[in-house]
């Protein structure tokens, strides 16, 4: 997948992130291309939008990329607080099957 010029911007400060609609469509567009951008994006949104209707959605790209990346004990714990923030979503229920109910034998995070 080519990510857009657009898309692919230094690191993430407050001017980078104009508005939530604008967030949220680049982390879409990211995918999985760049799990680093995507986890800065995500995180960064957090902190400006935090009861936002799309939170749970960044706490899904969070997770994500943190899997994409394999940091995965860091996933778990992610998943385990979206759990807790987020009950009852579509987000939460994908993050809960992959990564505790039914979580593959992933390996510890490499860096551990």
């Amino acid at each position: 997948m080519v990510v857009p010029a657009s898309v692919a911007v230094a690191p993430v400060q407050a001017a980078a992130l104009p508005d939530e609609a604008s967030l949220m469509s680049t982390l879409r567009a990211l995918g999985d291309s760049d799990p680093e951008r995507s986890l800065q994006l995500a995180r960064a949104a957090d902190q400006r939008f935090p009861a936002s209707p799309d939170a749970a959605e960044r706490s899904w790209y969070v997770c994500k990329s943190l899997v994409n990346l394999q940091r995965f004990s860091a996933a778990r714990e992610e998943a385990k607080r979206m759990a807790d923030d987020y009950p009852g979503t579509a987000w939460t229920a994908d993050v809960a099957r992959h990564l505790l109910v039914n979580p593959a034998e992933l390996p510890e995070d490499p860096a551990l």
